[in-house]
This record gives C-alpha cells, sequence and structure tokens, in this order.
C-alpha cells in the first residue's frame, strides 16, 4: 500500500513540474530532426518490450520535423510507457 501510494505522490509531483515547465517548452527553439533517429532514439530507451513480448511499430510518411525534440520525445515516452503499462 505504502509503495503504491508514494508511487502516486511521485507521479502528481512529476505532472505537476511538468505543467509548471510546459510554458516555457512551447515558447523553446524548434530544430529540424530526421524521424528515423528519433524513432531510434525512442525505441532504445524501452528494451523491456521483449520481456513483455511487445512490439513497438513506429510508421510514418514524414522524414523530417520541426519541433523541440526533447517536448516531443516525452510526449512519445508517455504514450509509450502507457501502452506497455496497460498492455
Amino acid at each position: 500500500f505504502l509503495h503504491r501510494a508514494a508511487s502516486n505522490l511521485k507521479q502528481l509531483i512529476d505532472g505537476l513540474l511538468a505543467y509548471s515547465r510546459s510554458e516555457s517548452v512551447l515558447r523553446s527553439e524548434k530544430s529540424i530532426w530526421d524521424i528515423q533517429e528519433l524513432k531510434q532514439e525512442l525505441l532504445s530507451l524501452f528494451p523491456s518490450c521483449e520481456d513483455k513480448k511487445t512490439e513497438i511499430q513506429f510508421h510514418s510518411s514524414i522524414t523530417n520535423l520541426k519541433v523541440n525534440k526533447t517536448a516531443l520525445l516525452q510526449v512519445l515516452i508517455n504514450l509509450v510507457a502507457n501502452a506497455i503499462k496497460y498492455t
């Protein structure tokens, strides 16, 4: 019970911190990134997918994106982590 409560509290704090940074992230400078580079970086963060027999597929006709790489990776990491967690 305590472990779960501590984990929930940590998620709430992380969410508040992310929210407080969101305005500065939206205003930060964007760069052009190769979509394959972003894909490889994202996939390298989830080696545990093999343990769950989960496959991450990444399909895109876009080759380059002008984005804040850190912000985009945060969103993608969150989506993939939630998908793995609730699968």
